[in-house]
């Protein structure tokens, strides 16, 4: 069975194929593409398992599966109504629906909805590149994702952390946490590469800051070192032998509206002195207007808060 054949004849496309179709017979002389037409494919109350043991904790996740996918065809411009389901075992779902097609060209149109989606099943991820434990964390979201036949992707919605906090996994201390973050007014264009957010919130945000005897930091201590390599002259091209930069040759453009604090604090202490220092940050409020990464205008900046017996903090910037 010449199976790049029949995958030839139900799309008919021919560029692929690296051996010519003998030519037909008198018999066939009617044949021609094949028309494929399904009404409905469905699949109900499954289970899909994805391992990654390239990791150095390797990864494992599951999740139960339903795919219903309506009005297949290969004929060009057909429009598929689909809906997919996904509930992963460490808690959580995520639904997509919309319409989709594949001929001539990609088109998507979807709705994606995410709640209570637990992150601690990423800590094998987390652990390549921190010492960090990955103690809690839920993610939500509501995105429209589309598609368009030249495969610019443009998605736009809300999202949330929720409920995260992460910790050193030696001294089992914190290092930050939140009650929830809310990015609110996403539109992530790819054709112009740009990613404007209306406002991010920040609720009961907390971090702690420690500077140690040698001057190291917990932030620091907390990043994976990376293996050493060694570079050689070999390896290092030339200035006029370097690879140019491909598509537009600029980073991602990234404005940001607002930014608002709510009830946030922070502990920073520093070992590294005579006399030990502690400063404790406490009932931080406040926001930053105007953050963008392509511009060279100061943000709008008004915060207030507590530092323990010192004082009033009360940083504002124009």
């Amino acid at each position: 069975i010449n199976v790049m054949q029949m995958l030839t004849a139900i799309t008919g496309d021919t560029a692929n194929t690296s051996t010519p179709s003998p030519a037909p017979s008198a018999g066939d002389s009617d044949a021609g593409a094949w028309d494929l037409s399904i009404a409905q494919f469905q699949l109900s109350d499954s289970n899909v398992g994805f391992a990654d043991a390239a990791l150095a904790q390797p990864a494992s996740l599951a999740t139960g599966l339903t795919l219903e996918l309506n009005n297949i065809s290969n004929q060009p411009d057909t429009s598929m109504p689909f809906s997919l389901q996904l509930t992963p075992s460490a808690g959580g779902e995520l639904t997509v629906s919309g319409d989709t097609g594949f001929l001539p060209d990609l088109i998507l149109q979807a709705d994606a909805s995410i709640s209570s989606l637990d992150l601690t099943a990423l800590q094998p991820y987390v652990n390549e590149y921190t010492l960090l434990r990955l103690d809690q964390g839920d993610l939500a979201a509501d995105l429209v994702v589309t598609v368009d036949p030249t495969a610019v992707a443009r998605i736009q919605g809300n999202l949330a952390l929720e409920d995260f906090s992460t910790s050193e996994q030696q001294l089992e201390e914190p290092i930050v946490s939140w009650a929830r973050i809310a990015v609110d007014g996403i539109d992530l264009e790819m054709a112009n590469n740009t990613l404007e957010i209306s406002e991010v919130v920040f609720d009961q945000l907390f971090g702690r800051v420690v500077i140690n005897e040698d001057s190291s930091t917990n932030i620091g201590r907390s990043i994976r070192p990376s293996a050493e390599t060694a570079v050689t002259e070999v390896d290092t091209p030339a200035a006029d032998d370097a690879i140019p930069a491909t598509g537009t040759g600029l980073p991602l453009n990234v404005i940001v509206g607002r930014i608002q604090v709510n009830d946030a604090r922070s502990d920073f202490t520093d070992r590294d002195l005579p006399i030990v220092f502690n400063a404790n940050i406490r009932e931080l409020n406040g926001t930053a207007d105007g953050f963008s990464t392509r511009s060279s205008e100061p943000l709008s900046l008004n915060l207030e808060g507590n530092v323990d017996e010192f004082g009033q903090l009360q940083p504002a910037a124009p």
